[in-house]
């Protein structure tokens, strides 16, 4: 199993970060994931581009520690204003399965958790949504989702 983890809005509120609440949803986080060892991380959020800063020794040691990979990031116009009826495209979805390509893993089962929904198709089946944090419900949701993914399967 991948995980495709968010960090803004999920893990840690969005910009700008009050000192002392960056991250402070991560041990809910690896509670979570406690029970399934196997379940790798792979980071969608636009963190990715910092990992070679020093930004990136925010990010808790034991969340690094399960961190095999970052999305590729597909390059699209910015628009300052939106055109009247414009529907973004799911773009981190569309990342994920370009990563899932190029790493030979299309056929392995993944969650993506944001607090975007709009970065993915419309009721995306994979998503863990986050729109006020990883928070208990969203805790309970992944939970629900990697023992889905675990149970052995009848035909």
């Amino acid at each position: 199993m991948i995980l495709f983890l968010a960090f803004d809005g999920v893990l840690r509120p969005t910009w700008p970060c009050q000192e002392g609440t960056a991250f402070r949803e991560v041990a809910r986080l690896l509670a979570a994931l406690e029970d399934h060892p196997p379940v790798e991380i792979v980071v969608t959020s636009s963190w990715r581009q910092l990992r070679h800063s020093s930004e990136w020794n925010d990010v808790p040691e034991a969340l690094r520690a399960r961190i095999v990979g970052h999305t590729p990031a597909i390059s699209r116009r910015q628009y300052q204003v939106y055109p009247v009826g414009y529907k973004p495209e799911p773009i981190w979805y569309m990342e994920i399965l370009l990563y899932l390509k190029n790493t030979k893993q299309s056929d392995r089962p993944w969650i993506a958790i944001d607090d975007d929904e709009r970065l993915f198709p419309a009721d995306c089946p994979n998503l863990v949504s986050c729109k006020h944090g990883f928070g208990d419900e969203e805790q309970a949701a992944l939970r629900t989702q990697l023992q889905k993914s675990e149970s052995p399967r009848i035909w």
